[in-house]
């Protein structure tokens, strides 16, 4: 007897299924029907080793020209690419929500808007199997798969026209940061489950993201009644604040369309210009309660200094009391795909979700916001051109930050940094001002290192001041691997007073910066 997720699965490939006789009373598909039907599902890119594939795993031993219903559901609820690139088609129209994508989670619908802004519908629905837990410091939870049918969580389905299915899925898998091309990276994993047809005709089948257990040694709370939300509301946490595409921060984020992502290390707007070449882009000031700057390593990108071949880059720890500062720019899914390479994702950094609040029309507003946490914990010093790309960005949106706490992730602080005004930073952080600072932002930080590998080998390395030198030599000069704009801007900050408050004049014309606000605002 087919289970209800593998009857769901049969019904959705249109397949025939034929029931054996005497001893050997199993189910099966014909062959040549499953091959025909993996071929107008799965994408022409994949279509021919693909399909080839899955009718290998599934192959019959006895008879080659049929495959057991068992084995094929089996295979197509597995996790890989293969199978997540056939469920990514219109067989799976359905999402099993628990968390902040529920079609409860606020009185509009899902936080994100996904419902909205594709024609979905939502059902209350059940499904067994699994549990629910929250990271301490985390504004969202996350289900665990027991196989324990006692395991039950509560949530929403939701449903989405089949005219729009493939774009609402495609948005939920960038939202749990799921990547159907490897599908066992990322932040969640996805598997599907088996659910009543809203309309009772019918077992159907829905994705659902989870994880493959608790990170060790962090500290959990689980929710044994498996209603995140209900529990939430219970102990008083309940409020996930205004809606994405609602409230003052709809036109940014285009009714959901846009993401809002935090940048509290180097990632300041101007440094997402040169990243994403996005001109248009803007910055509004960001915070996020509970959480606090660190940084720790190995990186070796930012590893610009000479007497060092790994640096410290920033990351996110949870400490109650504290406010973790940073700049909110709203970028498309596809920006952030980009980002993700810079940002080394999954080995590097993890997308994560927050709540967070972002300063709009001389108000904070509540919103999730997305922002790279490093895997790695280990203690490493940023770099003098990072400390300034990080001050770049935090100054940006608060003009009255003026030192830079260095913390590791356990929360002690290893000094205090203070910018120390642009003469007296070495060649490679001096780079970065300069590059920051162009119509067309470079592309950090590889340009600070194609260029200051051009200036070393004409003899300008080491300080800044090396390179003023080298600028009030006109014979120099014409060697120098810089633009005539590059050394008008470089010029320019060598005659800026050496205090480091003289920043604010040069952060004052940016126009890559919407708004600002003072760190003791609201």
């Amino acid at each position: 007897m087919s289970s209800p997720s593998t009857a769901a699965l049969l019904a959705a490939l249109q397949l025939p299924v034929t029931t054996g006789i005497g001893d050997d009373a199993a189910e099966s598909v014909a062959k040549a029907d499953l091959e025909s039907r993996l071929r107008v599902l799965l994408p022409k890119t994949y279509e021919e080793v693909r399909v080839l594939r899955c009718l290998a795993d599934v192959r019959n031993k006895t008879d080659d020209s049929i495959v057991n219903v068992t084995d094929l559901s089996a295979w197509f609820l597995r996790e890989g690419s293969d199978q997540a690139v056939l469920q990514q088609s219109n067989v799976v129209r359905s999402i099993f929500a628990y968390g902040t994508l529920r079609g409860d989670a606020t009185p509009t619908g899902d936080f994100w808007g996904v419902l909205d802004n594709y024609g979905g519908q939502w059902w209350p629905a059940k499904v067994a199997g699994f549990r629910i837990y929250q990271e301490e410091g985390l504004s969202y939870p996350f289900a665990v798969q027991t196989h324990d049918p006692s395991d039950t969580i509560v949530g929403t389905l939701l449903t989405f026209p089949a005219t729009r299915v493939k774009e609402a899925i495609v948005r939920c898998n960038r939202i749990e940061n799921f990547d159907p091309t490897c599908p066992g990276r990322g932040l969640f994993r996805r598997t599907l489950v088996g659910l009543p047809d809203p309309d009772g005709l019918m077992p159907g089948l829905a994705f659902i993201y989870y994880k493959d257990q608790p990170p060790s040694g962090t500290p959990m709370k689980a929710f044994p009644s498996g209603n995140w939300l209900e529990q939430q509301a219970a102990d008083g946490t309940g409020d996930l604040g205004t809606p994405m595409d609602t409230g003052a921060v709809s036109e940014l984020t285009c009714g959901g369309k846009r993401i809002a992502t935090f940048g509290f290390g180097s990632n300041s707007v101007r440094q997402l210009r040169g990243r994403l070449r996005s001109p248009e882009l803007q910055g509004f000031p960001g915070r996020v309660q509970g959480q606090v700057l660190a940084f720790c390593g190995p990186n070796q990108s930012w590893a610009l200094d000479s007497d060092s071949d790994a640096v410290g880059t920033a990351t996110l720890v949870s400490r109650p009391g504290e406010t973790a500062w940073g700049t909110v720019a709203f970028l498309t899914d596809e920006q952030l795909d980009v980002l993700d390479g810079f940002e080394g994702v999954p080995r590097v950094y993890q997308r994560q979700h927050f709540d967070g609040e972002v300063f709009c029309s001389g108000h904070w507003h509540q919103l999730q916001l997305v922002a790279y946490i490093k895997v790695s914990q280990d203690w490493y010093p940023p770099s003098e051109a990072y400390r300034c790309a990080v001050s770049r960005n935090l100054r940006g949106s608060f003009p009255d930050l003026n030192n830079i706490a260095v913390r590791d992730v356990h929360g002690k602080v290893r000094e205090q940094w203070q910018h120390p005004g642009y003469k007296s930073l070495g060649l490679a952080a001096f780079l970065f001002e300069v590059g920051i600072r162009k119509e067309e932002p470079w592309e950090m930080p590889s340009r600070i290192r194609k260029t200051l590998a051009a200036l070393n080998r004409i003899g300008v390395h080491g300080t800044a001041e090396t390179l003023e030198i080298a600028l009030k030599d006109g014979g120099r000069r014409s060697t120098l691997p810089l633009s005539d704009d590059e050394i008008a801007i470089a010029r320019r900050l060598f005659r800026a007073p050496a205090k480091s408050d003289s920043q604010d004049a040069a952060l004052s014309d940016d126009d890559a910066q919407a708004e600002r606000a003072s760190m003791r605002s609201g």
